[in-house]
């Protein structure tokens, strides 16, 4: 049976942890002691002498195993003090009881005059220090000491759990290789950048996964630095489990006589990307700037032909005559055409502004698509009777919508259908946080869609470059597309784009607004904003805008938000929170993982999590991502923040029989 040691003077042994004993310095160290001893009088000798020490101590003491196991579960010891043998068992065994137990105490052996054979067998059993009898003045010394040594181990101990740390959390990709390019050791942010999993790259060879042109300049590299250069900076591509190229910034070192590189790599594709678009904006700039002169030239070339044209025709009345001029006409005004359509590109000339009903236009664009286009294409405009008046150049827009249907069909030479739908739209400053030219306020949205095979995801970044093209030598200038985009900015719109492989396009363009002047209806209840009541919401998009703006609304709004990047990363936080999250927002588009995979996984983990798709393309009537009749409700991009909110309440309530409309 356990018991404490007699109680000393100032009551020691019944100060609680920290605490001074009455009648002594309250600043003294608390210090707390577990005595394995027969003897309660030895447990007072080693009080007195670590108190003389400056220690306030208070002391357990037991006999057996189990006392001594028991003791170790009821509160924290900083020291255990044995002797070589108590009762039927050695001090020397507590060593193995606190290793099982994973507690780092040090244990100091007190006993009598050994050989020297059996102190070294005592202290290779992981004892701290061995002290005589008689010189018990030297136990402080050696408590000082192994609480010393205890501390480094901590901070030691700390230290590298903090370097742990810093390694699985950098966004850097962080890695261990040998000079064949074998992953050692590395981080998840490699997971993050290539998509592979981290036992896939490190099952093989990381050359095999770098770009072939490059593979000569990596192996060169790692050569370099195993051989003694200093730490070495470069930069290769590298292949992504999508099938998309990344850009790696390399930076390696190696440690001197051993065969392993340290380095750390940041991915760069990004940049790159900005830095393109930079360069591809002042290459605009520039042509822009050419085109101006040249238009400014030809004009000049131009004005003299059609005067001298006109004159001609109403001094002749030959019949072949005025069949000439009327062609030198036709092919001057069609080259005043193209030059207003270079400066209507490059901003440098602008038609007269007024406001206009785009619903005329909408109307000439059918007929004209009705009229000229092959039977095939079919084509169904909508627009409400209460659409908004826009500001603006109607020559020009008219161009804009004759550019989009002629590309619409081209995209679709076995036949389809195009779709031009207007609708007034009001933006909240929510939705134009996520577009650089937006600002809230009242917009005219115009749709052109088509049922074409869609624009490949390589080239969307370039289809509004100048004299880009995809089509056949002589059948595109590539200045349609450019023209559009130069025409809507100098509108003081915007344009999005969105795109399936094998679904069609869909281009919406926002035209600032003039609500109509006449007496307003009465308007309609204040939208209700619905409020979360805690609920934890996963949105899942690999657009960070998205997922930064929706949570925001979200938990401003009372839910509790997670977000993943992508359909593994989901399923990866889905597990963390198994039976946390009530709702999932997901995106239908994503790299590796897809939104319908995506969903099915989340299933799999939580049947009774509720779920919401969302999707840059509008789906069928017969949307069912789960494979099953379950009908999952749908949100159509771009969504409002009302939109949002209502989506969430209602999935949540459980209303799931409705597909919201976009």
């Amino acid at each position: 049976m356990a018991q404490d040691s007699e109680k000393p003077v100032g009551g020691a042994d019944r100060a609680g942890v920290g605490e001074a004993p009455p009648g002594e310095d309250a600043s003294a160290k608390s210090l707390r002691v577990l005595q394995i001893t027969e003897d309660p009088r030895s447990a007072e000798l080693c009080r007195v002498e670590l108190e003389r020490a400056g220690w306030c101590v208070r002391t357990d003491v037991v006999l057996t195993r189990e006392e001594f196991t028991v003791k170790l579960w009821s509160g924290p010891y900083d020291v255990v003090i044995a002797e070589p043998r108590v009762h039927d068992w050695q001090g020397a065994e507590a060593v193995e009881v606190l290793r099982k137990l994973r507690r780092d105490i040090p244990v100091l052996v007190v006993g009598g005059a050994v050989g020297e054979e059996r102190v070294a067998e005592i202290l290779r059993s992981g004892v701290a220090d061995y002290v005589l009898w008689e010189r018990l003045a030297r136990l402080p010394v050696a408590v000082r000491r192994v609480l010393l040594e205890r501390a480094e181990r901590g901070e030691k101990k700390r230290l590298s759990e903090e370097r742990d740390r810093f390694f699985m959390l950098s966004s850097d990709l962080l890695c261990i290789l040998d000079p064949s390019s074998n992953l050692l050791q590395l981080n998840p942010a490699w997971q993050r950048s290539l998509g592979y999993d981290v036992e896939d790259l490190a099952a093989a060879p990381l050359l095999e996964r770098i770009h072939p042109e490059d593979r000569p300049l990596f192996e060169q590299s790692l050569q370099s630095v195993v051989n003694g250069a200093a730490a070495l900076e470069f930069e290769v591509r590298c292949l992504a489990l999508d099938g998309t190229v990344r850009w790696l910034q390399w930076r390696a070192s190696a440690v001197p006589r051993q065969a392993m590189i340290y380095a750390t790599v940041r991915d760069t594709t990004d940049r790159k990307r900005l830095e393109a678009q930079l360069l591809r904006a002042q290459r605009i700039e520039s042509i822009g700037t050419l085109a101006n002169g040249i238009a400014h030239d030809l004009n000049n070339v131009l004005t003299p032909i059609l005067m001298a044209v006109e004159i001609l025709q109403e001094n002749t009345r030959d019949p072949r005559t005025q069949k000439l001029l009327n062609t030198v006409h036709s092919s001057a005004q069609h080259g005043s055409a193209m030059v207003k359509r270079i400066l209507a590109f490059s901003k440098g000339a602008a038609g007269e502004k007024i406001p206009f009903q785009i619903a005329q236009l909408i109307q000439q664009m059918r007929d004209f698509v009705r009229d000229t286009f092959p039977a095939t294409v079919e084509i169904q405009t909508s627009a409400p009777a209460d659409l908004w008046m826009v500001k603006g150049d109607s020559t020009q827009l008219h161009q804009v919508l004759l550019n989009l249907c002629v590309n619409a069909r081209d995209a679709m030479p076995q036949g389809g259908k195009i779709v031009i739908e207007a609708s007034n739209r009001e933006l909240d400053e929510c939705y134009a946080r996520l577009h650089l030219d937006a600002r809230p306020g009242p917009y005219v949205l115009l749709n052109v869609a088509d049922t074409g095979g869609g624009i490949p995801p390589a080239v969307m970044e370039k289809i509004f470059e100048p004299f880009f093209t995809t089509k056949e030598t002589g059948k595109g200038t590539g200045l349609g597309l450019s023209t559009v985009l130069g025409i809507i900015k100098g509108h003081g719109g915007f344009i999005n784009v969105y795109s399936e492989p094998g679904r069609g396009t869909r281009f919406s363009i926002y035209l600032p607004a003039i609500p109509c002047e006449k007496p307003a209806p009465p308007r309609p209840p204040a939208p209700v904003l619905h409020r979360g009541q805690g609920e934890c919401i996963l949105v899942i998009d690999d657009e960070a805008s998205f997922r930064e703006i929706s949570r925001s609304i979200l938990e401003k709004h009372g839910y509790r938000v997670l977000t993943a990047a992508e359909g593994n990363e989901a399923l990866s936080v889905m597990g963390q929170h198994r039976g946390q999250i009530h709702l999932a927002i997901t995106d239908m588009m994503m790299p590796v993982l897809d939104g319908s995979a995506t969903m099915r996984g989340l299933r799999k983990i939580d049947p009774q999590i509720r779920l919401i798709a969302t999707s840059g393309m509008p789906v069928g009537e017969r949307f069912q991502p789960l494979g099953t009749a379950e009908r999952i409700p749908f949100l159509l991009k771009p969504y409002s923040a009302l939109r949002l909110l209502e989506a969430a309440h209602d999935a949540l309530v459980s209303k799931l029989e409705r597909v919201l409309a976009p």
